[in-house]
């Protein structure tokens, strides 16, 4: 069967069409938690609008909150919970959401360990 160069061009032009973008990935940070009482840190270093937010733990750990402060001033608790060891927990946002001035953490690790929290953000 003999394809003519249109057909095979318009099959070239269409897969790139279907590629997804590649997203950055940055790790920013890795936080030290203890088991002691719940702590509250902060972290405040991003440069870039954010699609995903990325939390990392190392050991487990629970969390009573994590709340994102936008660049609007607007406050959000993300998530509360357990971050069980070498699991993570993704959070996306949208539009003016991606703009992130802080995340918060009030967390310990559990079972007499230390941990960390690894902070990583995903953008286009």
């Amino acid at each position: 069967m003999k394809k003519s160069p249109i057909v095979c061009l318009a099959l070239l032009i269409a897969s790139g069409l279907a590629t997804p973008a590649l997203a950055a990935t940055s790790h920013l940070a890795s936080i030290p938690v203890t088991n002691r009482t719940d702590h509250t840190m902060t972290f405040a270093n991003f440069k870039a609008p954010v699609d995903v937010l990325q939390l990392s733990a190392d050991n487990d750990i629970r969390c009573v909150s994590v709340t994102v402060t936008f660049a609007s001033g607007r406050t959000q608790k993300v998530f509360s919970g357990n971050l069980p060891a070498n699991g993570t927990k993704e959070i996306s946002f949208d539009g003016d959401r991606r703009n992130l001035s802080e995340v918060g953490f009030e967390c310990r690790a559990v079972n007499n360990t230390e941990g960390h929290i690894g902070i990583s953000t995903t953008s286009d």
